[in-house]
């Protein structure tokens, strides 16, 4: 429309939220700088520089995408709290601000925005699960986020206890803190849930050898060659195959384990 080079470029820079450089690579506009631009086009086209509800929407997102890719979590937080304050109903901002507190160590802001986010939307036994998995940190010890990670993890485990993936995820935030007993209860539990399913005997024989038992190694290493029947999948046989060479089982017929 015959504007000038420099107000188009300074549009190009509110609607992307970035600017090429040398190396034609999106970088984030400082927001002093889009500030400035914006106060320069808005003040000589004030009908264009309106803001719709929409288009902070989209702003924001961009500016999002951007702080996510620079690994700034703070900057994250600001623009999710913005985000949420325009659409509150979205879940996903939610769990996006509760990643972004736990990389922060924030766990009292933490537990509100897990409580905010159980108000959006129904948190069945399987979501509250891996909720809890992804809050839990490979720390070898029960802190404070472990801690309140395990108990989102106990509260799956009581609302869905005939679901294998809410004890599987209750057993990985055992593994994580250091509890190892306690990962293997529930990983016994799966077996019970699923009796022929190859990976929780794979990750109970992983454990029973962390924790120098032998003879339940060997225990389970004779089950899975016993109770599951040849499958004819290669990673099935691969992984029966591979538990019972971890710790060189004396259970196991090897010729058996070489015929399927």
């Amino acid at each position: 429309e015959g504007r000038p080079l420099s107000e188009l470029k300074a549009l190009s820079q509110i609607l992307t939220g970035g600017q090429l450089d040398q190396t034609e690579t999106l970088q984030p506009v400082s927001k002093s700088s889009f500030m400035t631009q914006w106060k320069l086009l808005s003040k000589k086209y004030p009908r264009s520089f309106q803001a719709s509800v929409e288009e902070d929407n989209h702003w924001y997102r961009e500016q999002l995408s951007q702080a996510q890719r620079n690994k700034d979590p703070r900057a994250a937080l600001m623009l999710l709290n913005k985000l949420i304050a325009i659409d509150a109903g979205d879940p996903s901002l939610y769990k996006m601000k509760i990643g972004h507190l736990k990389t922060l160590s924030r766990l009292g802001e933490t537990r509100d925005a897990v409580a905010k986010l159980q108000q959006v939307i129904r948190i069945d036994p399987m979501t509250l699960a891996e909720l809890a998995t992804t809050l839990s940190l490979d720390s070898g010890s029960l802190d404070e986020f472990n801690q309140y990670a395990l108990s989102l993890a106990n509260r799956a485990v009581e609302a869905g206890p005939s679901e294998p993936e809410v004890w599987w995820n209750r057993a990985h935030i055992h593994r994580r803190a250091g509890n190892i007993p306690a990962a293997i209860a529930d990983l016994e539990k799966i077996t019970q849930l699923q009796p022929t399913n190859y990976r929780p005997w794979y990750e109970l024989a992983l454990l029973k050898l962390q924790s120098d038992d032998r003879e339940g190694y060997d225990q389970i290493c004779q089950h899975l060659s016993d109770a599951i029947p040849p499958s004819g999948t290669p990673i099935i046989e691969e992984f029966i195959s591979w538990t019972s060479a971890l710790g060189n089982a004396k259970s196991v017929d090897w010729s058996e384990l070489v015929r399927r």
